[in-house]
């Protein structure tokens, strides 16, 4: 029969209730227990004793004392050296994946049709420009050599003088100039003919004072002393006048200069134009790849890699949109060209003819079309650069 369990009293402990976790209080009340709950499970230091060759070690402790402490410092050392590396420029492509890498500036978050659309148009007009300012300047230039090679001597009409022997001194006085080459003498119908676009057939010339004209043509302009011609002529011939076309050759060019430069203002105007578009864009296409660019960041790449590869995705854009606007600018110069070959003969041609010359592009407006479509896109590349270095800078 198992003995029941007593205590040092020898009474009996079998129903006693569990110790409760609060301190009995004064003297001789026995020892005080000990905690309830896992506490209760945990051996005193001073009980405890070692573990024997087939006892399992204690897993009551923090730490597991089959681990190792010196491999977990190890690899917690090797990730922080991870951590602080900068990642390497893969440039191969993943072996496993079957699809190809796509670019790191997306197209679908750049407005690309509109913007090369708005490049077209700008080049196109700036194209226009280009021939306008070609024109004009050819033309200028041809109006000059044909005015400063020729000169004017007009006689008037004096009571009691004879016209043919004033005509005659004259001519031998121009002829003996150095620098002139020649002196006629131009008829009275001929005079009357230079009258008619301006005055019309139904007015009598017999009835006009119309001065006889002396047409003279100069080899050399800087030889020709023009001051000692005309004193020359006012003192042998009565009534002439010299008329060099310097008046007119300034006006001329004044007139070109002025043409000239409003052509320019509008084509810098037009670039300028361009060039604020590309910004505004670029911008947007920053704000729609910023994740892209927040991962490039934090993978190490840096402000130029990432403007590199902006300038890249919009000088495309750019030469598109160029190369666009300056084709339709040559087919509308052909155009134009076609149209006047047609008209050639033509009384409104001949008063273009008359008063512009005759307008045709040379070589230079096309090579000047051709350089704006290059120039156009490395416009486009260069302030696709300095605004994604501009805005990388302000938001690092």
């Amino acid at each position: 029969m198992a003995r029941r369990p007593t205590d040092r009293d020898g009474q009996d402990r079998t129903h006693a209730p569990m110790p409760s976790s609060t301190p009995r209080v004064g003297p001789n009340l026995g020892p005080r227990p000990g905690p309830v709950g896992e506490e209760a499970f945990k051996p005193h230091a001073s009980t405890r004793q070692p573990a024997g060759p087939n006892e399992l070690p204690s897993l009551t402790k923090g730490k597991n004392p089959l681990s190792k402490p010196g491999k977990a410092r190890k690899k917690s050392s090797r990730m922080r050296q991870l951590r602080q590396m900068k990642p390497k420029r893969f440039t191969q492509q993943i072996p496993f994946s079957d699809k190809k890498p796509g670019p790191i500036v997306p197209k679908g978050t750049i407005a690309g049709h509109a913007l090369v659309l708005v490049i077209a148009i700008m080049s196109f007009l700036a194209a226009l420009t280009v021939a306008a300012v070609t024109i004009i300047s050819d033309a200028t230039r041809d109006w000059q050599s044909d005015i400063s090679r020729g000169a004017t001597i007009q006689i008037r009409q004096l009571e009691g003088v004879e016209m043919e022997g004033e005509l005659a001194k004259a001519i031998n006085i121009a002829r003996q100039t150095p620098g002139i080459t020649s002196a006629t003498a131009l008829t009275s119908d001929e005079s009357n003919s230079l009258l008619e676009p301006w005055l019309g057939l139904d007015i009598t010339f017999d009835d006009l004072p119309i001065p006889r004209l002396i047409e003279l043509t100069i080899d050399d302009p800087s030889a020709v002393d023009f001051a000692s011609l005309s004193r020359q002529l006012q003192e042998q011939v009565p009534g002439a006048v010299l008329d060099n076309h310097r008046f007119w050759v300034e006006r001329l060019r004044s007139m070109a200069e002025t043409a000239i430069f409003i052509g320019f203002t509008i084509m810098v105007l037009v670039v300028t134009a361009t060039v604020l578009t590309v910004v505004f864009a670029t911008r947007s296409a920053m704000s729609g790849n910023k994740e892209t660019i927040e991962v490039l960041h934090f993978v190490g790449a840096s402000n130029k890699f990432i403007a590199g590869e902006f300038q890249r995705k919009f000088f495309t854009l750019g030469f598109q949109g160029a190369l666009a606007g300056g084709g339709t600018a040559v087919v509308t110069f052909l155009i134009i060209q076609g149209l006047l070959r047609a008209q050639e003969g033509s009384a409104a041609l001949d008063q273009m003819q008359a008063l512009l010359g005759v307008v045709q592009l040379g070589a230079n407006a096309y090579l000047g079309t051709f350089a704006l479509v290059i120039l156009i896109a490395v416009f486009t590349a260069i302030t696709t650069r300095l605004t994604v270095m501009n805005t990388l800078k302000k938001l690092s």
